[in-house]
């Protein structure tokens, strides 16, 4: 029986995918019926988590957009996008994070602009939380001023790199003249997302003591420490990615209490997920 003539027969047991014609054609044994069975056990197995493009882009203080690209949503639904989607006059709260997602309306592409938090569901991917219609594609946060935060979305490796810092560095200086002796946790929470385990930061030691600094609260074992020799007269500066606990802390801690200066934290940017 020719593979077209199997096809209208299996049609009529059920709707196909193009998984199930893949293994129609490559599977010659059986009747219709198990090799069905079998197509069927394939997209059981496997999981489409795919996404290609789909890059954020700040376009001013209250528009957004997401270019070009496609991806898979839990839900199987595949989501072309041909033209940049754009959100503009966006009225937003400030010292939030809002959380960007695509979906089909109607059949299709769109994007919201939402509170809601992603969450995962394989293999790194995301969704928007209870609504597998939706794929995550990153997230914003809002200044004091509810002004979405300037950035840039590298497709390598998924990097924010943030392009504007207040005078005062905030939110972006996580930690400003700490002296504690003890391993402390320095929050990077507000500046990078629950879908990031990996900042990009700037040490600064201005101290007359070393500054330690680790992803738990091992800090000043012999493992996973980031070390910077005593500031003195001069500041020390380390520029680095540093991965961070689960909750996006990092911890840090003097070898013994500075009689002067401190130590600083700024958040550059950070790796994520989506």
């Amino acid at each position: 029986m020719a593979v077209d003539q199997e096809i209208t027969e299996l049609t009529e047991l059920t709707d196909i995918t193009s998984d199930d014609l893949f293994v129609i054609e490559n599977d010659p044994g059986g009747t219709p019926e198990t090799r069905k069975a079998k197509a069927s056990n394939v997209g059981k197995r496997f999981v489409r988590t795919q996404i290609d493009g789909m890059l954020l882009s700040w376009n001013s203080a209250n528009s957004l957009s997401v270019g070009v690209g496609a991806c898979y949503a839990e839900n199987g639904d595949f989501i072309d996008i041909t033209t940049a989607l754009t959100a503009s006059s966006l009225s937003l709260s400030v010292s939030t994070w809002y959380h960007i997602y695509v979906y089909l309306s109607s059949g299709a592409a769109a994007m919201e602009v939402v509170t809601t938090a992603p969450a995962a569901w394989k293999s790194g991917a995301y969704s928007k939380t209870s609504a597998t219609t939706r794929r995550y594609i990153g997230s914003v946060k809002t200044d004091s001023s509810g002004n979405i935060i300037k950035f840039r979305h590298y497709p390598k490796d998924n990097y924010i790199a943030y392009m504007k810092f207040a005078a005062n560095g905030a939110p972006h200086r996580c930690l400003t003249a700490g002296t504690a002796t003890t391993a402390t946790a320095i929050a990077l929470s507000g500046v990078i997302p629950s879908t990031s385990t990996l900042a990009y930061i700037r040490i600064t030691n201005l101290a007359d003591n070393i500054f330690r600094s680790s992803d738990d609260n091992g800090v000043g074992s012999s493992q996973n420490t980031i070390t910077l020799t005593a500031g003195n007269t001069s500041s020390q500066n380390a520029f680095f990615p540093h991965t961070t606990d689960t909750s996006q802390q990092i911890f840090y801690k003097y070898d013994a209490s500075p009689s002067t200066g401190g130590g600083y934290v700024d958040v550059l940017g950070y790796f994520f997920s989506r």
